[in-house]
């Protein structure tokens, strides 16, 4: 029987269920195994985090060491193709020199890519001054050798053709082959009932919440930088709910919350609006403006062709803020900040606009660059990889 593996270093939930393509796979009579590493690579997050969608897949192997992770590696036939669904770091480096000192045939998929800019020169003097030791580390952890590992996939999925060029440049020697994203995956599969959920509800805007308790921030995989910890809690929602009070007196929207998959929710923290759970698309698909910080699904409001309005406050960590201003530049826009601004009916109106041309260049960028999409990346991966299982 054919067979495919995926080497993974995070729970499982049922989002990476859907976007792996694991139902199509099993349709199409090929066996599968999961392969975990986290507790070699991420102890802390595997020991405390408990998802809140976690699935129980009957073929995951949970590797607690690295001897156990070259052993099943080693057990890998030739029959067997895989992917490494894993960051490429020092703590992971055996698994690519093992998957190639082994010859088995491997690939990446690459897909949520956001735009991104280097650190100006001004920004690295300042965080150097604040944060000497921490910049010393960073600087020579650039000098350990990576450049040589997992440098020979069969193949390199890309969505968007900014993982593409990249990937083309990299792994000379490998197909580089084009596939939607997984947000544009849902939208090609979607069905019209599913989009018409919320077709008569009064006019709303869509807040994307990230959670101040995010699985990232609580158990980074590496040492952040600059060294800053997870948001607190009323550091998080006390300027949100200040600001979507305003909001809504403003704009007379509605407010729907489309919570992110893997923060674990006691309770809804935001004053002014319903939390959803697994609703993003069929939310995003009928609002009016879509608003958010950081979020691969704003891969959505692309799709759909919807506003965007960023949002920043004063007491967010740094790489919080960076991350959101990098972003909504791209978009030719400002961050609102929440702690500040004096919101109005004019500032709304301004938000409401966008660049179509903006648009199709960050849908070609990071999300497709396929004409007339119609199949899904796991299709396309299956249709790729069939011949070598």
């Amino acid at each position: 029987m054919k067979r495919i593996a995926f080497f993974a270093e995070s729970k499982l939930v049922n989002t990476q269920k859907v976007r792996w393509g694991l139902s199509y796979f099993l349709k199409k009579k090929i066996q599968i195994k999961i392969f975990n590493i986290a507790p070699i690579t991420r102890p802390e997050y595997f020991k405390k985090y408990l998802p809140p969608n976690r699935i129980e897949f009957p073929k995951e192997v949970i590797l607690t060491n690295e001897k156990q992770a070259i052993d099943a590696i080693r057990n890998i036939d030739s029959k067997t193709f895989v992917f490494l669904n894993i960051a490429k770091s020092i703590k992971t480096k055996f698994i690519f020199d093992e998957i190639e000192k082994k010859d088995i045939k491997y690939a990446y998929v690459k897909t949520g890519n956001m735009p991104e800019k280097n650190r100006t020169i001004f920004e690295i003097i300042k965080i150097s001054f604040l944060f000497p030791i921490a910049t010393i580390e960073r600087i020579l952890s650039k000098y350990k050798d990576l450049n040589n590992s997992g440098k020979k996939p069969k193949y390199v999925f890309c969505a968007g053709r900014k993982h593409y060029s990249d990937s083309k440049k990299e792994f000379k020697n490998s197909k580089i082959i084009k596939i939607p994203s997984y947000d544009c995956d849902e939208k090609i599969g979607i069905n019209k009932q599913r989009l018409n959920l919320f077709k008569n509800s009064k006019d709303y805007a869509v807040y994307l919440d990230m959670g101040y308790n995010h699985p990232d921030e609580l158990y980074p995989r590496g040492k952040a930088f600059p060294p800053e910890g997870a948001h607190e809690y009323n550091v998080w929602y006390n300027p949100l709910n200040n600001f979507f009070k305003n909001f809504i007196s403003c704009t007379n929207l509605d407010l729907k919350i489309a919570a992110h998959p893997r923060p674990k929710y006691k309770k809804n923290s935001i004053k002014f609006g319903k939390i959803y759970f697994n609703k993003t698309i069929e939310l995003i698909s009928k609002c009016k403006i879509v608003l958010l910080h950081r979020s691969t699904a704003l891969h959505f409001a692309i799709l759909f062709q919807k506003p965007l309005m960023f949002l920043i406050a004063d007491n967010q960590t740094s790489a919080t803020k960076r991350w959101t201003n990098n972003l909504a530049d791209f978009f030719n826009k400002k961050p609102i900040n929440m702690s500040d601004v004096n919101f109005s009916k004019e500032i709304f109106d301004k938000e409401m606009k966008f660049n179509k041309k903006i648009y199709s260049d960050f849908k070609k960028d990071f999300i497709v660059d396929i004409k007339n999409p119609n199949k899904a990346s796991y299709e396309i991966i299956f249709n790729s990889i069939n011949k070598n299982l």
